[in-house]
């Protein structure tokens, strides 16, 4: 398999080189920007575009194809141009990645920004084809690449902006890039501005009240098992009297079928919505629910960008501290992690790295007491506020009575 690897990447430096040597660029524009990772990688990155619009103007933007049509619906006003590339075909399809290198070589651009702080082969090639004046990004780390092969790409680029090396939480990493790029007082939310939220009812003929159950992930060993799923949706219909929603990626929909029909089973109404929604679409889905449960994926981001204050999310460590959990200030989330992670030592040691801990070893039940916990202080609290009002009502009769 290695060898194979070595070969192709050959194949592939070898087509740059003709490429970069037979097509010249004709056209010229201003900026462009590479953001080609994945779909939570963006909605933590989105909320910069403004800034970046308001210094650069209009800009092109080469991202994941996964989320271009949600990119164009949010922002396609800071947007000169999207160029959608398909990671997996530009990695492994010769055919492919000479049609795309050759669509970017068409232009030849002032300014080149790449602010992926953990850069990979996708982005780091995609930036050495592109003819610009300036290339910029940040110093980054070695997480994607061999530190050999970064020290090689990083002389892509005129200019490296610094970056602290303790591990950060990832929209807080976006927030240092562009104070370095823009402006050390750059102040930016993070947020999405939803229009019409509630006309997605109506698309799917969805009944309220429902929570979610998001049962994708990018890699299988981040997915937790379809039957704890099911024990978790029996609960939240059997408390809360919830209808269910199942929601994931098109390769999800076997599992949400399973998932559906059992539920079923214990007459709880139940939609499979799993690979037929657009991503603005989950966003409005999510918005409407009552609880989201769900593995620690993009879902749980585009949670917090609207302020969802019931996200569960099941975790089996990956990336901790960067992109998982949220910070104290996002109110609302509530992390469910593999047991290692509750032991200080071990969450230490492993901040910001790769987890292949089994999510499955950790219990639905685990799940359901974290629900209940906050269903508990949200009884207390409703049940402290209106004591206080019977009290101030009785007080008040008192004074009133007193008075006569």
């Amino acid at each position: 398999m290695r060898i194979l690897k070595k070969i192709l990447y050959n194949l592939f430096y070898s087509l740059e080189k003709i490429i970069t040597l037979f097509f010249v660029p004709n056209i010229k524009r201003k900026t462009i920007v590479i953001r080609t990772d994945a779909i939570g990688d963006y909605v933590l990155f989105r909320n910069f575009l403004k800034p970046l619009y308001e210094k650069y103007g209009k800009f092109t933007l080469v991202g994941n194809i996964a989320y271009q049509d949600f990119a164009m619906q949010l922002d396609g006003e800071y947007l000169e141009e999207f160029i959608p590339l398909n990671r997996k075909k530009f990695s492994c399809d010769l055919f492919y990645r000479f049609a795309f290198l050759k669509k970017l070589r068409k232009y030849s651009y002032q300014t080149l920004i790449n602010p992926i702080y953990s850069r990979d082969r996708v982005s780091e090639d995609i930036a050495r084809v592109i003819v610009a004046k300036e290339k910029i990004a940040s110093s980054g780390d070695n997480s994607n690449l061999h530190p050999l092969l970064k020290i090689k790409y990083d002389k892509t680029y005129n200019v490296l902006l610094s970056a602290k090396k303790e591990v950060m939480f990832e929209f807080y990493r976006n927030l240092e890039f562009f104070r370095n790029l823009i402006s050390p007082n750059l102040q930016v939310d993070f947020f999405i501005k939803l229009l019409h939220p509630q006309d997605v009812l109506k698309t799917f003929n969805l009944s309220l009240p429902y929570s979610i159950l998001f049962i994708g992930a990018s890699a299988d060993f981040r997915k937790w098992d379809k039957r704890n799923f099911i024990e978790i949706g029996k609960f939240l219909h059997s408390q809360f009297r919830d209808n269910i929603v199942i929601c994931g990626g098109k390769e999800d929909f076997e599992n949400g079928e399973y998932i559906k029909s059992e539920l079923e089973k214990s007459s709880i109404t139940c939609f499979n919505l799993c690979g037929k929604t657009s991503l603005l679409e989950l966003v409005k889905i999510i918005y409407n629910s009552n609880y989201l449960i769900s593995n620690e994926t993009s879902c749980t981001h585009i949670a917090m960008s609207i302020r969802h204050n019931k996200t569960f999310v099941i975790s089996n460590g990956n990336h901790l501290d960067r992109f998982v959990p949220y910070p104290q200030n996002f109110v609302g989330y509530h992390p469910i992690f593999h047991p290692k992670i509750y032991d200080p030592s071990y969450a230490t040691n492993n901040s910001g790295k790769s987890s292949l801990l089994n999510i499955n070893e950790i219990n639905f039940q685990s799940v359901i007491e974290k629900i209940q916990t906050l269903q508990d202080i949200k009884d207390i609290i409703i049940g402290c506020v209106f004591s206080k009002a019977i009290c101030e009502y009785l007080l008040q009769l008192f004074h009133y009575h007193h008075s006569l």
